[in-house]
């Protein structure tokens, strides 16, 4: 995995870190003077770079050039909100799988975790750094079920549902996943007429943020094309 830190570059050239980073850079990941790295902005973006001072405290960087754009699949999730570990599973699951955007949603078997705000931030920052996505993910919520299904949507309910389509819909794709209890028949009723259509991720029941895997790698490449 390349080595990866947070910063904001302003130009190329030298760029000194802070001391979370330089710890990480040079205690944790033992990078030395030379090292290549990638510094990835904490809004959007990201250069190629190589380590000129490997001080723990105040290591020192040369950005070299910026990185080209990864943009994230056009897949936006709606997850009903799950416990607070599941909630880390899922955002870092959808940060890591190229999903543009998660909802997490109130629904009548959702959970009552919530996340802090500064938790996420490290969650999505984790995620970011193991798969040097260039964007955070767009983060939402919780907001009734009800109101995130106002709009008209385009993509697919995650079910068992007997008549479960076998494919994806194209172009931008909404994706509802309901709580491990499952949709009520009545909110399943409401995603239906917003314009979802089920579909089957797998023959068996899913965890919440196996099901989020599942649903960007069968709704992602086809959303693309």
């Amino acid at each position: 995995m390349s080595i990866r830190v947070f910063a904001s570059p302003t130009e190329l050239g030298p760029l000194t870190l802070q001391a979370e980073e330089s710890h990480y850079l040079v205690r944790v990941r033992r990078a030395r003077v030379g090292s290549p790295l990638e510094v990835l902005h904490p809004q959007a973006g990201g250069w190629r770079a190589e380590v000129e001072d490997a001080d723990p405290k105040h290591a020192r960087v040369r950005v070299i050039e910026r990185l080209p754009a990864r943009p994230p699949w056009p897949v936006d999730l709606a997850v009903a909100q799950p416990d607070t570990k599941a909630a880390q599973d899922v955002i870092a699951r959808a940060v890591e799988c190229g999903a543009r955007s998660l909802t997490f949603l109130d629904t009548e078997r959702s959970q009552p975790g919530r996340l802090s705000p500064s938790r996420i931030e490290r969650v999505v920052a984790a995620a970011r750094r193991q798969c040097g996505r260039l964007d955070p993910l767009a983060l939402h919520g919780p907001m009734p079920l009800a109101d995130w299904l106002a709009t008209p949507r385009h993509g697919f309910i995650a079910s068992l549902a007997s008549d479960a389509t076998a494919e994806a819909p194209r172009g931008e794709i909404a994706v509802l996943i309901g709580p491990e209890g499952g949709l009520t028949t009545e909110e399943e009723a409401l995603g239906r007429a917003a314009g979802l259509v089920p579909l089957s991720l797998a023959p068996y029941v899913l965890r919440t943020e196996v099901a989020v895997v599942a649903a960007i790698a069968l709704a992602g490449p086809i959303s693309a094309v």
